[in-house]
């Protein structure tokens, strides 16, 4: 994909014993999480620097 630096991506994925995924972000990063058809444009939840995260799949 073109990235050299892997913590510029969502790494560490890991399942957890209650059942959701968890993983990382880099610390000099930023993103925005937006539900497909659900969030308008722009809208989510903005994040900038390193943070943990955690997904029910």
């Amino acid at each position: 994909f073109g990235f050299e630096d892997t913590h510029s991506v969502a790494n560490g994925l890991v399942w957890g014993p209650d059942g959701w995924i968890y993983g990382g972000q880099g610390s000099t990063v930023a993103s925005r999480i937006a539900r497909p058809g659900i969030d308008a444009e722009g809208a989510g939840v903005y994040f900038e620097g390193c943070m943990a995260w955690r997904y029910h799949p």
